[in-house]
């Protein structure tokens, strides 16, 4: 398995967003998943993001943990509303604070004159 982890770590590397996200459409063993998403997030795009966006919707809190996790480290100050929304509709507090905790981070990042 630290073969398949090294693999993934280097298509977030290579920024390889589409072959990362097959892995996700497969059962896989958690600690893969969590590598992919931490993967993705490393990519810090806005493709990246939509991505995880996705993934804060499942049904399984597991896989709402990793992706708001990736989410965190692949966010720019124009996803706080996005942080924002998510953290509003989840009902895992833990899931809440990290994705909370996130916006608020970035949102201390925005100059002044684009907070109304």
């Amino acid at each position: 398995m630290g073969n398949e982890i090294e693999k993934i770590r280097k298509l977030g590397k290579k920024k390889n967003l589409k072959k990362l996200l097959k892995y996700l459409s497969s059962d896989l063993e958690e600690e893969v998943v969590e590598a992919v998403f931490e993967a993705i997030g490393s990519i810090k795009s806005p493709d990246a993001v939509a991505e995880l966006c996705r993934f804060m919707t499942n049904q399984d809190a597991r896989i709402r943990r990793m992706a708001a996790k990736a989410l965190a480290v692949a966010a720019s100050p124009a996803d706080v509303e996005k942080l924002r929304h998510f953290a509003d509709v989840e009902s895992e507090a833990d899931i809440k604070s990290i994705l909370s905790e996130a916006a608020v981070n970035l949102s201390a990042n925005l100059p002044m004159d684009d907070i109304a």
